[in-house]
């Protein structure tokens, strides 16, 4: 995993795992935010209100 995900950046973490349309087009993974393990609960309240992407929460490094 990168050092630094920003909001927004394209990454797939650990096993690459392609998912495609209904027309075959290549979907890419958006983060919307990553959270460290201690703000959890800020990262389900984040989930909750609505996300543009991906919630993530590092849980280690």
């Amino acid at each position: 995993m990168p050092a630094a995900l920003r909001p927004g950046e394209k990454h797939t973490a650990g096993r690459q795992i392609d998912f495609h349309d209904d027309d075959g087009n290549l979907l890419e993974l958006v983060i919307d935010t990553v959270y460290s393990f201690e703000d959890a609960i800020k990262a389900y309240e984040h989930l909750v209100r609505g996300a543009f992407g991906k919630i993530v929460i590092r849980i280690a490094g």
